[in-house]
């Protein structure tokens, strides 16, 4: 880069080093780090405390939920053991659910005011002095307290057990119900949002740090982004989901056929009669178990299948339920066998060498064969079979007849078949990698566009940023 005499070729261009030295006699001031205040401090502590406290007390009312299904499915089975007679025992686990039911709503209405705590310590107008029904408005959460509360209010009601006869099209029949085993049905189906809210709550992305982020971002952290990420990011939650989804349908399909099957029994018992018949009968959870597996799997073998409108009705909502869960299975399962870029750069690189030598390979065969069977050959080598090494001389009785056909037919050495099959691999080996070598610039150029115009958004930002700054110092001057 430079001439003979030691100066520099590109003159016009040439800047020389400026070297800058700092003083010493100038002071270097060492500030002070800015401390929080005692009033930041106590509202951190108070956010920390208020988020611990959401957190339990929203596990307490998810615990109390869990624990009244309990109860509701044990004093539903035992009522049917009874001949759907009550008793003391029904009686006293329908005041359990009751009871914990009434301390699931507690739970709630405190884990609602430790959001209205988090709230306040992160600057929201929730004054102290305020009612909590009117902290509720302003924050926005009543009707979300006003459903928590009317889900936990579906239970079997003690002292009341009356029979609910539905008519089933397909039997022309009446199929008597309890009403207990309905209440009990459908407060298994509505408490299970109680479960998938908590897992939402304990999921990191709900921690304080991700909140601030996700407020500056506009980005609303609700049960339906969390549960998205989760099935998206996580096997062993979206396996968890699959559990739910095939417990729930067959203690469904439980209720919902095994009045049936009892009555279809005690109507026609010379159907009933035969082992094969009983084994398949739905009053049994493991039939239903059965029956919502290889339905949820699309396997349906037809061994079991509903016999109610009931029971028809929850196998199609088994099905479009599957239908989500196995396209989540999917993707998680594409996501996690694809590759990075640079591990399928890597790959892309190393078929491109196998099939660059894998074409060299059958250009030097196409050569050799071209060579062996060409009129030079044969003024070398007039014997083929002289050629050969190890006293083997197939392979110059092969060469002697290639010959012999290529004299016969008159075309030279385009009349040989193994030239042939030779220029066919070839042509082959050679379209595989001109294939790989375009789809790698393709990528290669697909890169340089995205790099490209994420530059451009960048330069339109930051001359944005600039108007924004330099609007700002006119307006300063002006007022000035």
């Amino acid at each position: 880069y430079t001439t003979t005499a030691g100066t520099p070729r590109h003159s016009r261009s040439y800047t020389p080093a400026v070297h800058v030295e700092w003083p010493d006699d100038v002071p270097v001031v060492e500030r002070p780090h800015p401390q929080p205040s005692e009033d930041a401090l106590e509202r951190a502590r108070g956010l920390k405390e208020a988020v611990t406290a959401r957190k339990w007390w929203y596990t307490f009312s998810t615990i109390c939920a869990v624990v009244g299904i309990g109860f509701g499915i044990a004093e539903s089975e035992l009522l049917w053991m009874n001949g759907n007679v009550p008793n003391t025992r029904t009686t006293a686990l329908k005041w359990a659910v009751l009871a914990t039911s009434v301390m699931a709503a507690g739970g709630l209405s405190f884990q609602m005011n430790s959001r209205i705590k988090v709230g306040r310590y992160r600057g929201d107008a929730l004054p102290e002095n305020a009612g909590f029904l009117t902290n509720l408005k302003r924050a926005g959460l009543v009707q979300e307290f006003a459903t928590d509360l009317v889900l936990l209010a579906v239970i079997p009601v003690p002292g009341i057990d009356p029979t609910v006869r539905v008519w089933d099209a397909g039997h022309s029949m009446d199929i008597p119900y309890t009403l207990d085993a309905l209440m009990v049905t459908l407060m298994v189906l509505v408490r299970i949002r109680y479960v998938l809210y908590w897992l939402v709550i304990l999921d990191p992305l709900t921690d304080s740090t991700s909140s601030v982020y996700a407020r500056s971002s506009c980005v609303d952290l609700n049960l339906r982004f969390v549960l998205a990420t989760r099935c998206m990011k996580n096997l062993r939650f979206l396996l968890l989901l699959w559990l739910i989804a095939i417990s729930v349908s067959a203690y469904c399909m439980l209720v919902a056929e095994r009045p049936f099957a009892f009555v279809d029994t005690q109507l026609h018992p010379e159907d009933h009669e035969s082992s094969m018949e009983s084994a398949v009968r739905m009053d049994r959870f493991h039939n239903c178990l059965w029956l919502v597996i290889i339905t949820m799997t699309t396997v349906g073998y037809g061994d079991v299948y509903p016999s109610t409108d009931i029971g028809r009705l929850i196998a199609v909502v088994s099905c479009f339920e599957a239908v989500v869960l196995i396209a989540l299975v999917i993707e998680i399962t594409n996501t996690r066998l694809s590759l990075d870029d640079s591990s399928q750069r890597l790959v892309d690189f190393t078929y491109r060498v196998r099939e660059y030598k894998e074409t060299r390979k059958a250009a030097t065969c196409l050569i050799e064969r071209l060579y062996i069977v060409s009129p030079v050959y044969r003024k070398l080598h007039p014997t083929a079979r002289s050629r050969t090494k190890l006293g083997d001389d197939a392979y110059g009785k092969q060469l002697e007849a290639a010959w012999a056909a290529n004299d016969r037919m008159g075309l030279g050495v385009m009349g040989d078949a193994e030239v042939m099959r030779l220029i066919r691999r070839f042509r082959k080996a050679r379209r595989q990698l001109e294939t790989k070598e375009s789809s790698m610039r393709s990528d290669v150029g697909l890169q340089l566009a995205e790099v490209t115009e994420s530059l451009l958004s960048l330069e339109a930002e930051v001359g944005f940023l600039v108007e924004q700054v330099q609007a700002s110092v006119h307006k300063l001057r002006a007022r000035a």
